[in-house]
């Protein structure tokens, strides 16, 4: 009985577990299995061509901008913050109740989120789904799916493995939309791969409840890195390519008054549902702050 409860659980899917099993053991340099993915990650060739993929402007036109490699170290290092902070203000029973938490692999999920992502951002994507539904792809083109393609069959590791073949929590916690593309709905815009990697998606996904559609923790700490590393720079580098007037922002609320009009506008265009007061309040905030920051450095 003991051997046979032995071998069921060595049959469950475990967090180090990698789709293609090296076939020498690593020689014992003191690094984890997922710290050995968050190096395989940094010295890909696809995380270094991030360089030349930006949200604003091309790469090397006008002012120095951020890029999408320098926005993944800093996702990579905010997000990892955050999960040390969780680990040490939060009961390691509703940790392991939310499917345990490793900084390094958000950290390394962080890294290679944005692999697949275009330039420019989302107008870039649309494009590109666009161009490849009229190709008569079905699954058209998104950046996270191109991500998750990337790291399990494109990106050059060894000549006998596809992709960089990661542990299968560092995959998960890639997954922000764990789900194939649905033929309508919000599904149908945002999803995590194409039916070309749906053996690799269900793989990675063992680890959470098979009715679970949710995203892990270590992706919802990475999405919430990502949300606060863009959503700082975007400010400063719109600022800095002419394309938000803040000091205009700063000292006159009818040009504040004008700038949020046009914004509100653009997303009932788009059918974006956005809480107006919400982001007036936001925005009076950061003019306050603004204000006290020039007014501070001239003085």
């Amino acid at each position: 009985m003991t051997g046979a409860k032995n071998r069921q659980e060595r049959r469950q899917p475990q967090r180090d577990d990698r789709l293609v099993k090296p076939r020498k053991a690593k020689s014992s340099i003191g690094r984890t299995e997922v710290q050995v993915d968050r190096d395989n990650i940094l010295y890909a060739s696809a995380f270094r061509r991030l360089a030349g993929v930006t949200q604003v402007a091309s790469a090397g036109e006008g002012p120095l901008l951020h890029n999408r490699l320098t926005h993944c170290l800093k996702v990579a290092q905010i997000g990892k913050r955050m999960a040390e902070r969780l680990l040490r203000s939060t009961s390691q029973a509703i940790i392991a109740g939310h499917g345990g938490l490793d900084p390094d692999v958000v950290e390394a999920a962080a890294l290679a989120h944005d692999l697949g992502h275009p330039p420019f951002g989302h107008i870039g994507e649309r494009v590109l789904d666009e161009s490849v539904i009229e190709a008569r792809v079905s699954d058209g083109f998104e950046g996270n799916a191109q991500t998750f393609r990337i790291v399990t069959k494109l990106a050059i590791y060894r000549p006998d493995t596809l992709g960089l073949n990661l542990t299968r929590a560092t995959l998960n916690a890639l997954l922000k939309y764990p789900w194939l593309r649905a033929e309508d709905g919000k599904k149908s815009k945002k999803y995590g791969a194409y039916r070309t990697e749906k053996r690799e998606l269900a793989w990675a996904r063992k680890l959470c409840k098979s009715a679970d559609s949710r995203m892990c923790l270590e992706a919802a700490l990475m999405e919430w890195a990502d949300d606060v590393a863009y959503s700082v720079y975007d400010v400063e580098d719109f600022y800095r390519a002419g394309k938000i007037p803040l000091d205009r922002l700063v000292n006159s609320e009818a040009e504040r008054k004008r700038f949020l009009d046009e914004v509100f506008a653009h997303w009932k265009s788009e059918g974006i549902e956005k809480d107006e007061d919400l982001h007036r309040k936001a925005l009076n905030n950061l003019q306050s702050l603004l204000f006290r920051v020039f007014t501070e450095s001239s003085g």
